[in-house]
């Protein structure tokens, strides 16, 4: 590289302004910072913090650093960022494009948001194989633009196996909801479920298929009813403007409720809003799409 060339760090910081500029409030970037960015020590090329899910880190290198790129990547899955309570289980491995070694300043940052010759790939940190990871595609090299890249970061926010956990949770926990409502339940007694299926038209079937029916509507509602509120919704009553309240507020007491929000809906709140929405700015029906 020629020593006039702009330097893979001064890219960086570029990528992570354009980076956190596209996703507001809901993600908190760094790039190239010093100090204690991991607990076991290092500073990777960029850190994207997702308020709605895990840590994603992105390694860039300057074309062709394909292989140096993806060993940075994969040497950042299960590390532990300062400021998050998940470890880092997915990683992108990125190369820039060979006109980004001439770009600085404001073209440089334009380019970025121009071009569509990013190339990347995922990785995803696996416990239970050999080699510790699964990539993403699993050979060569997706290619796209910023707004692709950013798409699969907050994509990867999410892992697929965290989804499956959450998935058996919360299929566990209307479960157990119906159960509730059975006859032979101690403590609501007989008939509950016959109220309820009678409720939605429904027959109380011997397997509970009424009952998880309505538990999972139930639970959805909640959910739909806590994402409102985490994006500061407001609803009308009358010609008053009231702000939609938090489960908690009037379910101090209902703990597996607060449980199955938290494990069930965690990745909701932040999407129910147009991204480009600061936190407090969205109040339909005005300003939110019907």
């Amino acid at each position: 590289m020629a020593s006039d060339s702009t330097h893979e760090q001064t890219v960086n910081v570029a990528l992570g302004e354009v980076l956190g500029k596209m996703r507001g409030s809901s993600w908190k970037v760094s790039a190239d910072r010093r100090g204690e960015v991991l607990r076991e020590r290092g500073w990777p090329d960029v850190l994207v913090l997702d308020a709605a899910g895990w840590p994603v880190v992105i390694e860039a290198k300057h074309h062709p650093g394909y292989t140096l790129a993806e060993d940075a990547a994969t040497d950042r899955l299960g590390k532990h960022p300062a400021n998050s309570h998940y470890p880092i289980e997915t990683a992108i491995a990125l190369v820039y494009p060979p006109e980004f070694q001439q770009l600085d300043g404001e073209a440089l940052r334009a380019g970025i948001g121009e071009t569509d010759a990013l190339e990347y790939a995922l990785y995803t940190h696996i416990l239970d194989d050999e080699r510790g990871r699964e990539r993403l595609p699993e050979s060569g090299w997706l290619r796209g633009g910023v707004i692709d890249l950013a798409m699969l970061v907050h994509r990867a926010a999410t892992p697929a196996r965290r989804i499956d956990a959450l998935a058996d949770s919360l299929a566990g926990g209307i479960g157990d909801a119906a159960d509730r409502f059975s006859h032979h339940h101690p403590r609501f007694g007989e008939g509950r479920g016959a109220q309820l299926a009678a409720i939605l038209e429904q027959t109380d079937d011997e397997n509970g298929q009424t009952r998880r029916m309505a538990m999972t509507v139930l639970l959805n509602a909640l959910i739909f009813h806590e994402a409102l509120a985490q994006a500061d919704f407001d609803v009308w009553t009358g010609n008053r403007r009231r702000p939609v309240q938090s489960i908690n507020v009037f379910c101090g007491s209902c703990s597996s409720t607060r449980s199955c929000l938290r494990s069930g809906g965690r990745s909701f709140g932040t999407t129910t809003c147009p991204s480009s929405a600061p936190r407090g700015g969205c109040s339909p029906p005005r300003s939110c799409p019907s």
